[in-house]
């Protein structure tokens, strides 16, 4: 009788299966968050960049003066996106969102191959899903902006770079060397990359004889140059003015601090834990201890006989702990997109840690080893589509069981990318068309879905000019002005926006504040 399906074909299905079911919840309605806080300036940088090579005037300098800050990798995709799916009907956001959804999608696909000859199927398998349902994956991983992308380029390049490692082909360290180029041209935190490798290469070589062990070295050497090389071609402003390379390093080596609330306080600079903490308290809890369980496995075996499992496992956990101190160690921002690349590695060490522990379950079970595993993988992924759910579309606003619980939500800002102001703007369009609205708080995005609201940034202007409506996201950093703290602590607001029973953003009329403000005048008197 012959065989109706293929065995060979199964692995090609299991990747189609891991990116599609990765991409389509991702996809669907891409203008449901709204445009968060720096989409804006790579929207308009991709648009640019791409109309001037269009256009041929790939050595014009102010092409390329437009947001230098950061290199144009990602923006490149944006701004192709934007002309091939404008014309087709999709709005700006949605246009520019594409690329990203794609990649982060391809994301999930890479770390499934990663993981597969090593871990084999179950494993890979549940770390690639893990890792598309985290929250805040699954929010940065939509967005027009620079994060999801260099993930995805760093993710692939240590996928290649281990190809190369078994196998010992060229091609393998040639490719993870054009990928490491290409991650450094979409933000300069893909730096992190580069010790990740070597200590990747000490681990595997460390125990081979000396002249495997130098000829490797030189691979590495010319690995690093082609990588750098990739870099400078990459960025056409660096061939017009090389200088640039000295202010695009300096603008990053002196960057200013960004005020962040955290742990009850507003901090000018991030202490050196933020992004351990941060970790811990945006990640489902069911996922955060099978991640201490990888975590465990991996610092277990350190000084064991390595095998290839324990090696990987090793590196998974120094993955994890470069990307983070990267971010203690750089100057105070806020958010977990920070560390996005640390999160590949965390949804592996929580996928080898339910497989410890199903391997510990099955010593006191009947129930066989393999239920027992998707038993637990149901889980754990059905507790991250809950969390993505109970918070769509503000999934940068989770915080886990346990804070929500204790109250310790308070500790930590709200939210802070500014997704909220498209919610706010259509509610004060339905009640207030044509009023004025102040926004002291990134009004950069509540301008860009007023239509016929007067959005302005200056608390003085609605002085004289009552009624007027205050309008914030819940970012108690950035709470400069006293007629914010006056309107929580006195006024009730109108409106407020919340996620999971958190108030992510406030809408106060201030005709109130004036009434207020005149009756204790006149009770003064």
């Amino acid at each position: 009788m012959k065989r109706i399906f293929n065995p060979s074909i199964f692995p090609y299905l299991t990747c189609i299966l891991i990116f599609s079911s990765s991409l389509i919840p991702r996809i669907i309605n891409l203008d449901d968050p709204g445009i968060t806080w720096d989409e804006p300036a790579y929207i308009e940088a991709g648009r640019i960049y791409v109309d001037g090579m269009l256009k041929s005037q790939i050595f014009s300098i102010s092409i390329w003066r437009v947001n230098w800050e950061h290199p144009p990798i990602a923006k490149y995709l944006i701004g192709l996106s934007l002309h091939v799916l404008e014309p087709l009907g999709f709005s700006e956001v949605a246009a520019a969102r594409v690329p990203n959804t794609i990649l982060g999608s391809l994301t999930c696909l890479l770390l499934y191959l990663f993981l597969h000859d090593t871990y084999g199927e179950s494993v890979s398998i549940l770390a690639s899903l893990l890792l598309s349902y985290l929250p805040n994956f699954f929010a940065h991983s939509r967005y027009a902006a620079l994060d999801a992308p260099k993930t995805f380029f760093i993710v692939f390049s240590l996928y290649a770079f281990k190809k190369w490692t078994k196998t010992g082909k060229m091609r393998w360290m040639l490719t993870s060397a054009v990928l490491c180029g290409l991650a450094l041209a979409v933000k300069i935190s893909a730096i992190s990359l580069l010790p990740i490798i070597l200590a990747w290469f000490l681990i595997r070589y460390h125990r081979r004889i000396k002249v495997a062990f130098l000829k490797s070295l030189f691979s590495l050497i010319f690995f690093l140059l082609l990588a750098f090389t990739f870099f400078f071609l990459s960025w056409p402003l660096l061939w017009i003015d090389p200088r640039s390379i000295i202010e695009y390093l300096n603008f990053h080596l002196h960057h200013f601090n960004i005020p962040v609330y955290y742990l009850g306080e507003v901090h000018q600079r991030a202490p050196w834990h933020y992004p351990f903490i941060m970790l811990s308290v945006t990640t489902p809890v069911s996922i955060l201890l099978a991640a201490i369980i990888g975590i465990f496995y991996a610092l277990k075996d350190v000084f064991r006989h390595k095998t290839e499992a324990n090696e990987i496992s090793i590196l998974l956990f120094i993955w994890l702990m470069l990307a983070l101190l990267r971010v203690s160690a750089s100057y105070g921002y806020d958010g977990v997109r920070l560390f996005l690349d640390a999160l590949p590695a965390f949804s592996s060490l929580a996928a080898i840690g339910v497989s410890q522990l199903n391997s510990f379950l099955s010593r006191f079970s009947r129930v066989s080893k393999r239920v027992t595993f998707y038993l637990l993988s149901i889980l754990l992924i059905t507790s991250e589509i809950y969390a993505c759910a109970i918070t769509h579309p503000y999934e940068t606003s989770y915080y886990n069981e346990l804070v929500i619980a204790s109250g310790g939500v308070n500790l930590f800002e709200k939210t802070y990318w500014g997704e909220v102001y498209k919610e706010v703007v259509e509610w004060l369009e339905n009640k207030a068309p044509g009023a004025k609205v102040v926004v002291p708080i990134a009004p950069h995005l509540a301008q860009y879905y007023a239509k016929t609201l007067k959005i302005t940034s200056n608390i003085l202007d609605i002085f004289g000019e009552s009624p007027a409506y205050l309008a914030f996201q819940a970012r108690e950093g950035f709470y400069f002005d006293q007629l914010i703290v006056f309107s929580l602590n006195n006024l009730k607001p109108i409106y407020t926006i919340q996620v999971n029973g958190i108030i992510i953003a406030y809408i106060f009329n201030l005709e109130d504040y004036y009434s207020l403000l005149n009756s204790t005048t006149n009770s003064s008197l």
